[in-house]
């Protein structure tokens, strides 16, 4: 059975292919510019950020842009690593990290059990309470927890 393709159909799924394809193109970009020279990309008025460098210099994007056609090197991801402590960086992203999931792991599944097994006054207010701040978005915390960070050192 062949399947009918309306107009409205057509234009949506032609829509949503341009809007994919157009939001491939900074990382598209981004890869580009991290295979491209660094001498090559100085040349020109110079505007951007120069991420091979710590603490960052503004030299990487020259306008126009002249990505195409340069020279493709992999010497920007070696000299990431000789620069910066990257390898440290994950450590310690992947250390916090397993160390945040397994303890929320364990709360949860202690609040869990409780919620679904032990019966006690206050429960379902608790539980209601919890679902709210479940609906709370992410983003809006950042800023309390940078403050909060920064009082703290």
């Amino acid at each position: 059975m062949v399947k009918k393709w309306h107009t409205t159909t057509v234009i949506a799924y032609s829509v949503l292919i341009i809007y994919a394809v157009l939001s491939l193109g900074p990382f598209i970009w981004a890869f580009l510019v991290s295979i491209t020279p660094m001498n090559y990309l100085s040349q020109g008025k110079r505007v951007g950020v120069n991420i091979m460098q710590w603490p960052p210099d503004i030299n990487l994007f020259t306008f126009p842009p002249k990505i195409f056609g340069a020279p493709a090197t992999l010497h920007n991801y070696v000299k990431v690593f000789q620069v910066v402590p990257f390898a440290r960086w994950i450590i310690n992203t992947l250390i916090y990290a397993g160390i945040t999931t397994i303890g929320n792991l364990i709360f949860d599944a202690f609040a869990g059990y409780a919620f679904a097994k032990i019966r006690f006054p206050g429960r379902e207010l608790i539980f209601s309470l919890l679902l709210a701040t479940l609906m709370i978005p992410g983003q809006i915390t950042i800023i309390p927890v940078y403050n909060l960070m920064v009082k703290y050192n």
